[in-house]
C-alpha cells in the first residue's frame, strides 16, 4: 500500500503512544494514518481550505535530521531535531526523490526522547521486502504544536538481499469434484521477501514413478496464491514435493530447498484438508465470505452430537482477518425423514444458527441462518461415512453452497 509523504500537522485529535527512539515502537501506525486522514478531510470540508493552506505554508518547518545513514545490515542513525516530537522513516523507490512522492513502507512513530542521536534497525520499526530503496526520515512536531511544521526529508540509500524461503503448501482434496486446491500458505512471508517467479508442486504416483504431475504456480501475489487442478486421480497414492524459484537480483538463492509436502497421500472417497488451508474471501458466496462452512470433520458422535465442523477463512470486506468458526451440533427430533437431526450453533463475530440432518443414503444437509438484515439462509450438502469406532466422518461439498431465498 502506498501513501503520499505529505502530511499537514493538526491539533491532537488522535491519541498516539510513541516509544523510545530506536527501541520500541507503536503497534497501530496504520490506524494513525487513517485517522489523521479522516480528520484532514473533515477540516477541509468544514472551513476555507484555501485559507487554511495559506496559513500552513507560513508555519516554519523543523530542521531536517542530520547525518542520516543506513548501513548494509539496516542499522540507521540520525541527529535529533530541536522541537521534534517524533520521527517517521519511509522506504521509497530509488527515484522517489521528492518529499511528496509515494512511499512503499512506513515506520511506526519513533519518539524523540532527548538524546542527541537516534539509532535503531529498520527491521525493528517496519516490515519490508527485499529490494533497493531510497530511505527518508522526517521530523514531526507534536500534533498540538501549531508553531512548527514537519521537516524536509533526509535521505539514504539502502539495498537488502536475502534468502528465498521454502514454500509451505496447504491443500484441500474435494472428493465431490475430484479436484485438489493447492495454496501457498506462507504467502505472507514472500510479501516481505520477493514473490517467487513460480512454485512447482510435484505429485508422484507411489506405485508408478513415471506417473508424475507437475503444477506450476505463477504470477504469485497476495491475491493469487492458489490453484485448483483435476489432473491427479482418485484412488491413486502420491508423494508431493514443492520448490520455489526466483530470478530476482535481490535473493541469494535462485531456488529454495525442495520440501516434502506429503508422503503416501491417497486420494480416496473422503475429503482431505490439511492445516493451513483457508478459503479466500468471497469464494462460494456469503457463506464462504463470513459463514465459512466446514469441509470435513472426523470423529463426529451421531448420538450425542458435539463439534461437527471447523472452518477457517478470511474476513469479508477486504480486512484479511482470519475467521475461525466452530460448529456445534445438539441432537433434536429427526425431521424430514432424516436418521439424525441437530440444531447447529457457530458463534463468531456474528452468531450463526441452523439445522443439520443426516439421511439413510449417507447424504447430509446443513442449513445456516444469516446473522441479521438482508442475509438469506445458506445451505451446504455432503456425505457422511461411518468410522471403525462408530463415529462418523462428515464430508461437506463446497460446490453445493447455495443461498436459500425466503419470502418475507
Amino acid at each position: 500500500m502506498k501513501r503520499k509523504v505529505c502530511f499537514i500537522m493538526i491539533p491532537l485529535f488522535v491519541t498516539l503512544i510513541f516509544t523510545g527512539c530506536g527501541t520500541t515502537v507503536v503497534e497501530n501506525t496504520q490506524n494513525y494514518f487513517a485517522q489523521v486522514g479522516n480528520v484532514l478531510d473533515d477540516l477541509w470540508k468544514s472551513g476555507d481550505g484555501g485559507q487554511k493552506e495559506k496559513e500552513i505554508e507560513r508555519i516554519p518547518k523543523l530542521d531536517s535530521p542530520t547525518d542520516f545513514m543506513v548501513d548494509a545490515d539496516g542499522n540507521f542513525s540520525f541527529g535529533a531535531v530541536e522541537n521534534a516530537d517524533h520521527y517517521l522513516i519511509y522506504m521509497c523507490a530509488p527515484d522517489a526523490v521528492r518529499d511528496e512522492d509515494d512511499f512503499i513502507y512506513s515506520s511506526d512513530a519513533i519518539y524523540s526522547n532527548g538524546n542527541a542521536e537516534c539509532r535503531g534497525n529498520l527491521s525493528d520499526v517496519m516490515d519490508y521486502a527485499y529490494g533497493e530503496y531510497l530511505v527518508k526520515v522526517l521530523a514531526f512536531p507534536a500534533l498540538d504544536d501549531a508553531a512548527h511544521d514537519f521537516s524536509p526529508a533526509a535521505t539514504a540509500d539502502y539495498t537488502i538481499i536475502g534468502t528465498l524461503d521454502d514454500p509451505q503448501i496447504a491443500y484441500f482434496w474435494n472428493v465431490f469434484s475430484d479436484t485438489i486446491d493447492i495454496q501457498i500458505s506462507n504467502i505472507g512471508t514472500y510479501q516481505y521477501q520477493v514473490y517467487p517467479d513460480q512454485v512447482v508442486v510435484t505429485f508422484t504416483n507411489t506405485k508408478d514413478a513415471s506417473d508424475v504431475v507437475k503444477v506450476e504456480m505463477t504470477d504469485i501475489s497476495l491475491e493469487n496464491y492458489s490453484i485448483k487442478i483435476d489432473t491427479v486421480l482418485r484412488g491413486n497414492t502420491y508423494d508431493i514435493t514443492a520448490v520455489a524459484e526466483s530470478s530476482s537480483e535481490f535473493v541469494s538463492n535462485a531456488s529454495s530447498g525442495q520440501v516434502q509436502v506429503a508422503q503416501a497421500l491417497t486420494l480416496g472417497e473422503r475429503n482431505v484438508l490439511v492445516e493451513g488451508y483457508s478459503f479466500p474471501e468471497g469464494s462460494n458466496g456469503y457463506a464462504r465470505g463470513a459463514g465459512q462452512f466446514p469441509n470435513i470433520y472426523e470423529g463426529f458422535n451421531p448420538e450425542t452430537g458435539g463439534i461437527c465442523g471447523e472452518a477457517v477463512g478470511s474476513a469479508p470486506g477486504g480486512a484479511g482477518d482470519r475467521i475461525e468458526l466452530i460448529y456445534t451440533a445438539t441432537p433434536i427430533e429427526a425431521v424430514d425423514g432424516a436418521v439424525y437431526s441437530y440444531s447447529i450453533e457457530a458463534p463468531g463475530f456474528f452468531a450463526f444458527t441452523g439445522l443439520m440432518s443426516l439421511y439413510a443414503d449417507n447424504s447430509m444437509v446443513m442449513l445456516m441462518d444469516g446473522p441479521a438484515g438482508p442475509v438469506q439462509p445458506t445451505q451446504i450438502e455432503g456425505l457422511w461415512f461411518e468410522n471403525d469406532d462408530g463415529t462418523y466422518t462428515l464430508c461437506f461439498n463446497p460446490d453445493s453452497v447455495a443461498v436459500i431465498t425466503t419470502d418475507d
